[in-house]
């Protein structure tokens, strides 16, 4: 039976966890860096968008002022049936 000394078991282990904080550090790197190109295309591709009227951008905002004017206007109505104006009247 072959004796396998230390010294060489050691080398081994460190070699194996030389190779694999390599490998994480690699990946991680690799996995930031695509997040860096998914974020600048994004803001990219929404700055470079239609800025004339009728854009969706634009279309969007008309579309929440209309949404909350209307509530707005409903919520006042809403005050307006359950509470009397004098209210010590």
């Amino acid at each position: 039976m072959m004796v396998i000394p230390a010294s060489a078991v050691v080398e081994v282990v460190v070699v194996v966890v030389v190779v694999v904080v390599v490998v994480v550090v690699v990946v991680v790197v690799v996995v930031a860096a695509a997040a860096l190109v998914v974020v600048v295309v994004v803001v990219v591709v929404s700055f470079s968008g239609d800025s004339g009227v009728g854009s969706s951008s634009n279309e969007y905002l008309v579309y929440k002022w209309i949404y909350l004017s209307k509530r707005r206007e409903r919520n006042q109505q809403h005050t307006n049936e359950t509470q009397p104006l004098d209210k010590w009247a």
